[in-house]
């Protein structure tokens, strides 16, 4: 599965890499973003605290990130067990969230869920885009 993580810490990221191992694989934002949203099954990015003086931008960058016609299930990193920045990203629309303090089991758990959710979204589609042709074909013959 490929999560792009849409964050400046590479070095976080490639540490993380190392303790998921084998069958999920962190890679950086494509400089194109269609690339990074056509090729990706989880987007992930963070969201520092409130008092933060990023947290204007980033949670702005979250809501760009969510609401984005690819609909790539995104995943958001917490700093803090905040409860009114729980209720902002559920409220956002994210696909789940994880405590940076929490296990790399439940991380691994939440990628592969949004993963799958993402794996369904695509096959719908192509049933949708397939049932077409066939009316399609059964309106021509008869």
């Amino acid at each position: 599965m490929n999560c792009a993580f849409i964050d400046d810490r590479l070095e976080f990221f490639s540490v993380l890499q190392e303790k998921l191992g084998e069958g999920i694989s962190l890679v950086p934002p494509a400089a194109d973003a269609s690339k990074t949203f056509a090729g990706s099954d989880v987007l992930i990015c963070n969201l520092p605290a409130a008092d933060d003086p990023n947290f204007p931008t980033k949670l702005k960058l979250l809501y760009s990130l969510v609401r984005h016609p690819a609909g790539v299930p995104v995943v958001v990193f917490l700093s803090t067990a905040e409860r009114s920045i729980i209720r902002t990203v559920v409220g956002a629309g994210v696909y789940d969230y994880f405590l940076e303090t929490g296990s790399m089991e439940e991380l691994r758990l939440i990628l592969r869920r949004a993963s799958q959710l993402q794996e369904l979204r695509r096959e719908l589609h192509k049933l949708r885009l397939s049932s077409r042709e066939t009316d399609q074909f059964s309106s021509i013959v008869g």
